[in-house]
Order: C-alpha cells, then structure tokens, then sequence
C-alpha cells in the first residue's frame, strides 16, 4: 500500500460521522476520497481531545505513556500513547502497514489479511482475536488508511465497516474499531515520534479486569514489540 503525499485540510465533520463512525462498505466506496481525508482527520480530532471530557494520565514504561479519556456519546473509552522509536518514520510506517505485522505486535491477535485494495493508500482488512479467560474471541472488518501530511507527519487511520465480505464467524464476537491508528513523525535525531490511538467497541459482555487489562496495559507492550520489530 504506497504512502501518498496528502494535501488534507481539516473539513468539518458532521455531528453523524462522530455518533455513527461505522459505516456500510458501499457508503465507503461512493466516495473514497472523502471517506479517507475524514478518517485522517478525525484521528488528528481525537488526539487533540475532540469530543473528549479530557486526557486521564495512565501508566508508564520506558518511556512510553499511556493517557485515557472518556469519549462524549459512547461507553467506550479512548487511548491515546505516546513514545519515541529508534528507528527512521519510514521504517515504524512500513512495520505498521504490513497486516502481517499485526499478530507479532498485539498478542491478541490471532490472525489478519487483507480483504479488498480500496484504493492506493485505503484497504479493507479482517482480524481474529484469541479469547481471554472466560470472554469469546472478537474479529474485526476494517478500513485502514495511510497519508502523509504537508508536514511530514504520517497517519494511519482505521475505521470498521460493515460488509457482507466480512460474514460474521461463529463463536466469535464482531467488534468495532470505532477509530484507531498511528502518526508517526521525524525528529531530529533519526528517531520517530510515535502515537497510538484506540477507541475500540469490543461488543458482547467483557469484564472489567479484562477492560482495564486490554485498555491500559495492551498498548505498552504493543508499542514495545514495535519497537523491537522496527529496530530490527
């Protein structure tokens, strides 16, 4: 999936697009274009604390940083992490596109391909999670989008949809990424600025532990394996 140049300007997203952000593939397809520059830009929205009652401090490891937030209109919470990858963007952005990567960062995930090219920098994508204690496995049906941006930042943007190229499995509970993704930025030094972000409906009945445990520990491993991957 090439990485194009993006000349996004901020549009404004209506109320809809927030309280409704998983839409039909077909929806998708009528525009894609519009459909990407709203992705992007509605993650930049959300790391800014858009529709958030604000940014909680959470917890920290080698220097990565983990902040939650309630999101208005949705039961869910936000993640947002932060940390500094030594390696070049264009490394931490070629980890991040390969569906392949995403069972080596998140132990969770059992399994991910690719379903449908949408376009140049746009594809449709369908995970597996493995269960955990007494909570069924989840799978995924999501756009993925990447741009970079006149400043050099890169986004990667996700969004689930609902498609009947994505039939539900048995035993297993469709979750919705309401909005997650990466930016990733240069820094002097060769390093890469790195943020994560999650706004995950993980759908069914999950127990607390297990929502604090995917919430708030989750993502600093994930940033670590992603680390190790993209220095190696």
């Amino acid at each position: 999936m090439p990485k194009p140049t993006s000349d996004l300007v901020k549009p404004e997203i209506i109320e809809p697009e927030w309280l409704h952000p998983v839409v039909d593939l077909a929806a998708v397809k009528a525009n894609v274009a519009a459909y990407e520059k709203t992705s992007v830009n509605m993650l930049l929205q959300r790391l800014d604390g858009y529709g958030l009652s604000g940014w909680n401090t959470g917890p920290a490891k080698d220097g990565i940083q983990v902040y939650h937030g309630d999101v208005k209109n949705c039961e869910w919470p936000a993640m947002r992490t932060v940390g500094v990858i030594d390696a070049s963007p264009e490394r931490v952005i070629a980890v991040l596109k390969n569906v392949d990567s995403a069972p080596q960062l998140d132990k969770f995930t059992k399994s991910a391909h690719i379903v449908e090219h949408l376009s140049d920098s746009m594809e449709l994508r369908y995970f597996e999670t493995i269960g955990v204690l007494f909570v069924a496995p989840r799978d995924f049906c999501s756009t993925t989008a990447c741009h970079t941006l006149p400043d050099g930042r890169t986004v990667i943007a996700s969004r689930s949809v609902t498609t009947d190229l994505c039939p539900k499995k048995a035993g297993y509970v469709r979750a919705q990424a309401l909005l997650t993704g990466y930016v990733v930025a240069a820094r002097d030094d060769g390093k890469s600025d790195v943020t994560m972000f999650a706004n995950v409906d993980f759908g069914g009945y999950m127990p607390g532990p297990v929502i604090k445990m995917v919430g708030l520990s989750a993502p600093i491993k994930i940033f670590q394996t992603l680390r190790t991957l993209a220095t190696a």
